[in-house]
């Protein structure tokens, strides 16, 4: 039977889909301009938190991102683009949307949304943010501290919502680290393969129908993707085609993460509902493997955390976050 822990915090999170990020026994997440970072191992709850600058205007999106030197945490600004060292003492690097581009949106909100670092067939390791354009921002990262923006792909017409690689988000066994994925607010999906720093092949497109895709994410050679209205569907890589679709519940997706090691993917949803799902195999369905209630919370974040076994969710306006050892 799960159990749970409750997490302290000072901060409650913003109003935001996948408003959590994991990696190992590290926590972020968005405060309105603040980025929070906690850490939950040990007897101790450690809490950093750190303002995006000057101007102080929302954040969109708090990333937790394994460099080649050190763990930073990568913003998505209403501006455009920050890396903070893990303990938000010492801003990295940072990167303002060109000022053309701030013209021009004068019909719609400025903002970055969606974070993943990729690498390339050449081995360059690539960090992509999307745009409310469309863009997707792409950078060389040689470490998180020096990075140079090197590429604005544009294939997308509607505002980016997520982005996903299988450099950061599966196992490398099956060669998907040079996928990156991204989704858009219609709903359309494309699966671009990155052969080098501004060489990025489109490999896989599915159109949007509008309804929003909140989260992508690759797993081996499945690509994941989480729609606004409950469903989730299942792709191959390989094929390029519809593998599966369940509708995962009954009201708005806000959140989904995959397991760094295992075939399961969590999901969170705005009825406080949350599972665990067993990705299939060849002909099987998709396996929910655990469900929880969280009463009267709005979910806006989900990942794996901590020891494997470990799924952690927050929520709008409270004061924590909840883990359960589900597995």
């Amino acid at each position: 039977m799960a159990s749970t822990a409750k997490v302290p915090l000072a901060c409650s999170p913003s109003l935001l889909d996948n408003n959590l990020s994991a990696l190992n026994y590290d926590l972020a997440y968005c405060h309105h301009n603040q980025a929070c970072v906690v850490n939950t191992q040990g007897s101790a709850v450690q809490v950093t938190s750190g303002s995006q600058g000057q101007g102080q205007k929302p954040l969109q999106q708090a990333c937790l991102i394994s460099f080649k030197d050190q763990v930073a945490v990568v913003l998505a600004t209403t501006r455009g683009l920050q890396v903070w060292d893990i303990s938000m003492d010492q801003l990295l690097f940072q990167w303002d949307v060109p000022t053309e581009a701030q013209a021009q949106a004068t019909t719609s909100a400025l903002f970055c949304r969606g974070i993943a670092l990729a690498e390339s067939e050449d081995n360059t390791c690539l960090l992509c943010v999307g745009s409310n354009t469309g863009k997707i921002h792409t950078f060389t990262a040689g470490s998180a501290a020096q990075i140079d923006h090197d590429y604005d792909l544009c294939h997308h017409t509607w505002p980016i919502a997520a982005l996903a690689s299988g450099h950061t988000s599966s196992t490398t066994t099956n060669n998907t680290g040079s996928h990156l994925a991204s989704c858009d607010d219609n709903g359309a999906i494309t699966v671009f393969q990155a052969k080098s720093a501004g060489n990025f092949e489109a490999k896989h497109e599915w159109e949007g129908h509008g309804v929003p895709c909140i989260a992508v994410a690759i797993k081996n050679s499945t690509l994941i993707a989480a729609f606004c209205d409950g469903s989730v569907r299942l792709y191959s890589l390989d094929a390029g085609v519809l593998k599966t679709e369940l509708q995962a519940h009954s009201r708005m997706l806000s959140a989904m993460a995959v397991h760094p090691t295992r075939p399961l993917f969590a999901t969170a949803a705005e009825d406080a509902t949350m599972a665990v799902w067993q990705m299939p195999d060849d002909d099987q369905e998709v396996d929910c493997k655990w469900s929880a209630c969280w009463n009267d919370a709005l979910l806006t974040g989900i990942a794996f955390t901590g020891r494997a076994n470990d799924v952690a969710a927050a929520a709008y306006d409270t004061d924590e976050i909840r883990i359960w050892t589900v597995i």
